[in-house]
């Protein structure tokens, strides 16, 4: 038995002897095969571009200087990313004599806290005692061209873009494109080098509002304020370039129709309350069903009651979705009927879609088929920049048109992670703008979706000048026919005009106001019988 067992343990030890050496020799050839270098060449397989990112310098430095309240901008945004498409950077090192300001009401200039969330290896820290801030450009300059040469590496300017063609040139010894009066340029220095040591190549970068093309340049200069607006559909070459460092590729940011599946023919309102439904809800019912000419009317949230709702509660297009009231949202505390609105209009452009309105918006022209190709339409507001307000533009929200599901209503929704209580207009009117900006192609802006009409004035943003709260229909002639120039009209405000009130006001009025009520009753074959 004993020596059964000596003669297995002989046989193991050989299989596992043999094993082992042809284990050994797979591994030798596979060595081989990969790395030996007479065998094996390396850029016959990976691409020139590939090669220079994994040899290139991989550490870039940014300066943040100045100890007033700056903003991190959209320009400062695109230099960043540039750097980060251009170099793929182990580390991105910002260095702050004051970190940058953010408007805490109304929270736009967010970029870098975004660029934060979405690059890993960003690291922030504050200079000791001003450090390279202090003193002079020339100063400055010296003291970024020393902390250089001893990590090695790239300092952009925050006004700088870089081109794709700066990974042709990553692997040079020191290439220099300062602009000595205002500092604006790069600077790189490879890793190892003493200082003064190394050949230097010296550049000079373009500056964006003379540039041509950035084909055969390495840097782009900013010098003026802008936002993503103004590059979404520029024809010109720093457009083309900031499209590329701001969204990955350089083709106007335009939304386009899809023909093959249009906007839900239905329509969504909310109710919450079980209040009575006043004339202006009335007539914007019957507008959506007998001139916007929807297949259905989806009431959500209570019943309305009342004189008007009686008489229209029967009408076949109608339904009414009860609800269950939205107390949070991600975990938030919601509070308020406008709120709740806000949440409950995202969720149905995203379970359903079709057409969101305000009980107080009057439509006068059916949707055509091109609107409704689209994937999502809403309108900008006349009160953008009000107060200070670092918004170039915000939408107004009291009509929204959309597909169900569509990408825009998704990266909308999924804001509401941020939501806040505590500002009306914030979730549905500011964020919208702000996805409109990083998403500008999933979303249609078109002003004639609706007109704003607080207090009775009606607001166009077609109009030059919309902003000023004094341009309205009846201080210009920004609205000579009603009935093709928008779709339509949101009366929102304290001042509501009264021939939406009364109807006996509006058979009576001869104002813009009471011809759209009675184009209405007129359409829904109810005119004749009031008037006698």
């Amino acid at each position: 038995m004993q020596a059964i067992y000596w003669i297995v343990v002989l046989v193991l030890g050989l299989l596992l002897i043999i094993h082992s050496l042809g284990f050994l020799r797979s591994v030798k050839y596979a060595y081989w095969n990969t790395y030996d270098s007479d065998r094996y060449d390396i850029s016959q397989n990976v691409s020139a571009s590939i090669m220079s990112a994994i040899t290139g310098q991989h550490l870039v430095m940014y300066y943040w200087c100045g100890k007033s309240s700056r903003m991190f901008e959209f320009q400062h945004y695109l230099s960043m990313k540039s750097a980060i498409r251009v170099l793929h950077p182990d580390v991105i090192f910002f260095l702050y004599e004051e970190y940058p300001s953010v408007d805490q009401h109304l929270m736009y200039n967010t970029w870098l806290e975004e660029l934060r969330q979405s690059f890993p290896f960003i690291y922030v820290e504050k200079l000791k005692n001003g450090g390279a801030c202090e003193r002079t450009i020339s100063y400055r300059i010296e003291a970024i061209t020393a902390e250089l040469t001893k990590r090695g590496g790239f300092f952009v300017h925050e006004n700088t873009i870089l081109t794709p063609a700066v990974s042709e040139i990553r692997n040079k010894q020191r290439v220099k494109a300062l602009n000595r009066t205002n500092g604006y340029g790069f600077l790189m220095i490879q890793k190892g080098l003493e200082f003064g040591e190394g050949d230097q190549e010296t550049i000079d970068c373009e500056d964006s509002s003379s540039m041509t093309s950035y084909s055969n340049i390495y840097c782009v200069n900013i010098a003026r304020y802008i936002h993503p607006k103004d590059i979404w559909e520029s024809e010109k070459s720093f457009g083309e370039l900031a499209r590329w460092a701001a969204y990955g590729e350089t083709s106007i940011q335009r939304p386009e129709p899809d023909y093959r599946e249009l906007v839900p023919n239905i329509a969504h309102y909310v109710w919450i309350g079980k209040g009575r439904m006043d004339y202006a809800f009335y007539l914007s019912v019957l507008s959506v069903i007998y001139v916007a000419k929807v297949d259905m009317v989806f009431i959500h949230g209570h019943r309305p009651t009342g004189y008007y709702w009686f008489k229209i509660k029967n009408d076949r297009k109608i339904c009414i979705i009860h609800r269950y009231p939205t107390v949070y949202v991600f975990g938030q505390s919601v509070s308020g009927a406008s709120h709740r609105s806000d949440i409950w209009r995202l969720d149905f452009m995203n379970k359903y879609g079709g057409l969101y309105l305000d009980t107080d918006v009057i439509f006068v022209r059916p949707l055509s088929l091109n609107i409704r190709a689209y994937e999502a339409v809403m309108s900008y507001d006349y009160t953008t920049g009000r107060g200070g307000s670092p918004y170039p533009d915000i939408v107004q929200s009291g009509v929204m048109l959309g597909k169900r599901g569509g990408k825009f209503w998704i990266e909308l929704m999924k804001t509401m992670r941020t939501y806040r209580d505590d500002l009306w207009t914030w979730n549905i009117c500011h964020v919208p703008y702000k996805v409109k900006e990083r998403h500008p192609k999933t979303i249609l802006i078109h002003n004639q979706l609706q007109v704003n009409c607080p207090d009775g004035k009606c607001h166009p943003t077609w109009w030059p000048n919309y902003k000023n709260r004094s341009v309205h229909h009846l201080s210009t002639n920004s609205i000579p026919d009603w009935r093709n120039d928008a779709y339509g009209y949101h009366f929102a405000g304290d001042e509501f005009p009264p021939e939406l009130r009364d109807e006996r006001k509006a058979l009576r009025s001869k104002t813009m106001f009471g011809e759209m009520a009675r184009f209405v009753l007129q359409e829904a074959g109810l005119l004749k019988q009031l008037i006698v």
